[in-house]
């Protein structure tokens, strides 16, 4: 699973290393796995994994929120975080999002979690 933050956290030029890293893990690190993402509406790593997972044709999975607001964001990062093995998040450096809680509960649940920033 990768997940991190909105569009509007990244700068131009933090954007085109973290597409590159984003299809480095699907094409070398994980060629067979299938990627999971959060599909925000506010764009920016959930949207990149999407873009990026249907140009390699590889298998992903989407949780969009059903609705905005915390309480709908939540719900659905906890059933991300329960369906993934391990989670990357992707944040700009000293940022911190809804990706970053979802790592950290997904931690609680046992599963590997990891955040890069750039």
């Amino acid at each position: 699973m990768i997940v991190g933050a909105e569009q509007r956290a990244w700068t131009s030029a933090k954007e085109g290393p973290v597409r590159i890293f984003i299809r480095n893990l699907m094409e070398h690190q994980f060629p067979e796995a299938l990627f999971i993402s959060g599909d925000c509406p506010k764009g920016g790593v959930d949207q990149w994994v999407r873009e990026t997972a249907t140009l390699l044709n590889k298998s992903f999975k989407s949780f969009p929120p059903q609705k905005r607001g915390w309480y709908w964001y939540k719900k659905r990062n906890m059933a991300m975080a329960k369906e993934g093995d391990m989670i990357i998040d992707l944040e700009p450096s000293g940022h911190v999002s809804g990706g970053t809680w979802t790592k950290d509960y997904a931690i609680t649940l046992g599963k590997q979690g990891y955040t890069v920033e750039f």
